[in-house]
């Protein structure tokens, strides 16, 4: 899913997260995978349908449309 949002939202850095990687950073307000979060903020918590994750996200930039 998250190379459909770095499409979908080219203007966006998108990141996967490996928190099995050594040395990886595990951001304060995560604690389950998969998380999404959005400039600190948690969008979903799991795999969220499609449609709702790309929602949120649009919503959480202010209701710009996406690329």
């Amino acid at each position: 899913m998250a190379s459909e949002i770095a499409r979908k939202f080219s203007h966006l850095l998108t990141e996967v997260v490996n928190l099995d990687d050594p040395g990886a950073h595990r951001p304060e307000n995560v604690f389950a995978v998969p998380t999404y979060v959005l400039d600190g903020k948690v969008l979903s918590l799991g795999n969220p349908h499609r449609e709702h994750l790309f929602a949120s996200i649009t919503a959480a930039l202010g209701d710009a449309p996406p690329d």
